[in-house]
């Protein structure tokens, strides 16, 4: 088979047939709560006998300006089926699809963008002038970069040359609700070009306000043969000036396989956080609330995000901590002869169970239950003539001259 280029185009002359797989697919439309979505949340508590204040601690996702992003590696738990969303880019090899409209305005690097365009190699952008034009799939250089490819101002997820000509689908949705809309974009059991036996599943989500961004990878294996398996995840902005990229992600030969990114926008934060009494006075501001409550109390901790619009979006959530009236401690205790019980100084020479109930400082009731068993010492007394010298099992010592010996041992 002979392989050639012309104006970046691929093609092929071949004497042999050439063949078709198409790959087909089942939807299965599986969704769980979206992980990238404005949210507070705040345990409840218990104040015990001995403990007459808690701290109370807000967790939230931590979001700022655009302008730089956090990468973590996040739980493997794609909140979308794969196959889920409307068909694009169907049977067309290295191309940009149509531009398509956001159901929310999304914030990437200090822009505004209301339109994304998807491309057929794994890649998403916001520079809608690529729409319907020819998806470079030959690249080396890492990001950031600004020689052409990988593209500025995108989204990669993974990028590598992917053929949707051969088989597998690309497919996009809008889902959830306001305030936590979402853009998800679907390579689904896409074949990788020049070799078709092997597969890509992976997804991109966009998240509105918080303008978190996520990367799962169902399955990326490598195709060594073909642009020497480059592949790349990462973000980077319209100028190829700055960009990041997961450790060991970035334009080269990789495989990966059930694993997910975050790309959370780390600028200056867009949040603040308030904490409200039952009454709705103002006890604090920040991420902890100390307080000391004598009766059963809930709190509400609020955090408000300034989405890159000017859009507010409050989320709030409301803890209870609980007061413990009475609590209580039971010792199972075997001594010898006598217990002196520590808790009420009495000594105990028999026996039995005994119960000490006591109201500490703070009004609270402490019951202490000692479970008692007594065990008597006992003694023996042997008297023996050896002759020279003898050795006692009792202790192991070899004794030589007459005497009176004792060994005292305690035993379990």
């Amino acid at each position: 088979m002979l392989f050639f280029n012309i104006n970046t185009q691929r093609y092929f002359i071949s004497v042999n047939i050439i063949l078709v797989l198409l790959f087909g697919s089942m939807p299965i439309h599986l969704f769980s709560q979206a992980p990238g979505c404005p949210d507070i949340q705040v345990d409840d508590q218990i104040l015990d006998c001995n403990t007459t204040c808690v701290d109370l601690v807000a967790n939230y996702p931590q979001t700022g300006a655009t302008t730089t992003y956090d990468v973590d590696a996040i739980s493997y738990s794609p909140p979308s089926s794969f196959n889920f969303g409307t068909s694009t880019i169907v049977g067309t090899d290295d191309i940009w699809g149509n531009t398509i409209d956001l159901p929310f305005n999304f914030c990437f690097f200090g822009n505004n963008y209301s339109q994304v365009v998807i491309g057929a190699n794994g890649v998403i952008s916001f520079d809608v002038s690529n729409a319907n034009a020819f998806c470079e799939w030959l690249f080396s250089d890492i990001i950031p970069t600004n020689s052409g490819v990988p593209y500025t101002n995108s989204i990669n997820g993974a990028y590598h040359d992917i053929d949707p000509s051969v088989g597998g689908s690309i497919k996009y949705s809008m889902q959830g609700s306001y305030p936590c809309r979402r853009f998800v974009v679907n390579y689904y059991n896409i074949p990788h070009f020049f070799c078709n036996e092997i597969t890509t599943t992976q997804q991109i989500i966009l998240y509105e306000t918080t303008n978190i961004i996520e990367v799962y990878i169902q399955d990326k294996p490598t195709c060594a043969v073909w642009n020497s398996g480059n592949a790349v995840i990462g973000i980077q902005n319209s100028t190829g000036t700055i960009g990041f990229t997961p450790p060991n992600r970035n334009s080269g030969n990789w495989s990966a396989s059930n694993e997910a990114w975050r790309f959370t926008p780390s600028g200056t934060p867009n949040y603040f956080i308030e904490w409200f009494d039952n009454t709705g006075a103002l006890l604090g501001v920040g991420d902890i609330l100390s307080v000391c409550p004598t009766i059963e109390t809930n709190y509400t901790a609020e955090i408000t995000y300034t989405d890159c619009n000017g859009s507010i979006v409050t989320e709030t959530a409301t803890n209870t901590v609980f007061i413990q009236d009475s609590t209580s401690n039971t010792s199972n205790i075997t001594a010898c002869d006598s217990y002196l019980w520590g808790i009420n100084g009495s000594i105990y020479t028999t026996s039995g169970t005994y119960i000490d109930i006591s109201t500490n400082t703070l009004g609270c009731t402490q019951i202490d239950t000692l479970i008692l068993t007594i065990v008597s010492s006992t003694s023996n007394v042997t008297t023996l003539t050896e002759c020279d010298s003898y050795i006692w099992p009792i202790d192991g010592n070899t004794y030589t001259s007459n005497g009176t010996y004792t060994h005292v041992s305690t035993n379990a």
